[in-house]
């Protein structure tokens, strides 16, 4: 993911109305803590591009849920299935397709488990591959499949 000035700027809008308010209230010594926001922020959204994790609006697993995870080859896209519902392609942070086209993608899966002292807690679940995807839907208006509108 680039980097965006935007963030920083912001990250230190923020910052600067939290210190506002703490003056207002007399709480903050105003150079002194302006000082350190920018210490902090300034160089924070700068330099190479980073990976970061994505909010999703998916459902949660349940007993009984079937997830699929539908990866295209021809056009790089990557997208989810649940219980025979189509999710939506992953997008970047800018609302923008991911493209994996031409990269080496390794299928991976995380799963719980644990053991509290007084109880075992784990998932089970049943991993099946090389199945066909259903169809995906159509493009919407506006180009997107994620829950019918763009994101």
């Amino acid at each position: 993911m680039a980097m965006q000035k935007k963030w920083q700027d912001d990250k230190m809008a923020q910052g600067m109305a939290f210190i506002n308010d703490q003056i207002a209230k007399q709480q903050l010594d105003p150079k002194e803590t302006e000082r350190q926001l920018r210490e902090q922020v300034e160089s924070h959204y700068t330099g190479p591009g980073t990976h970061v994790g994505q909010y999703m609006e998916y459902p949660r697993f349940e007993k009984g849920r079937v997830v699929g995870i539908d990866y295209d080859g021809d056009d790089g896209s990557l997208a989810f299935w649940a219980d025979g519902k189509f999710l939506g392609i992953v997008r970047d942070l800018e609302g923008k397709p991911l493209n994996l086209k031409g990269r080496k993608v390794m299928p991976a899966l995380s799963v719980f488990g644990r053991n509290t002292g007084n109880s075992e807690q784990g998932t089970i679940m049943e991993v099946r591959t090389g199945l066909d995807a259903p169809a995906r839907p159509e493009l919407t208006e506006g180009g997107s499949w994620y829950h019918g509108g763009s994101r």
